[in-house]
């Protein structure tokens, strides 16, 4: 028998590899990944998977550790964004703090 064939395409391994189900669970985490991404984000990703297309990236850790990061930034932007939301209707609703040093006893 010969040698083992690979398709040097990260999408069609990916159709071709783990199915529907495995391609529409990976789109629906690039989905994830790019619903609140940073405009920079969004063309890295789509530069990443233009390669894609001809180059087999799918086991290239880097691409994965920009996957991780960019998921991560994704999380914490609401938690940016809640917490922009908040502190500035606390600080007006709190009474003036006119506080003088005074030492502990």
């Amino acid at each position: 028998m010969g040698k083992p064939n690979e398709i040097h395409s990260a999408v069609g391994n990916v159709i071709f590899s783990y199915g529907i189900m495995g391609t529409l669970l990976f789109a629906n985490f690039l989905f994830q990944i790019s619903r609140r991404a940073h405009r920079y984000f969004l063309v890295l990703l789509f530069i990443v998977f233009l390669n894609g297309i001809t180059h087999q990236n799918i086991r290239f850790t880097p691409l994965w550790i920009f996957l991780g990061v960019a998921y991560g930034v994704r999380q914490l932007k609401p938690i940016r964004e809640e917490r922009d939301f908040i502190l500035p209707e606390a600080a007006s609703s709190a009474p003036p703090h006119h506080h003088t040093w005074q030492p502990a006893r």
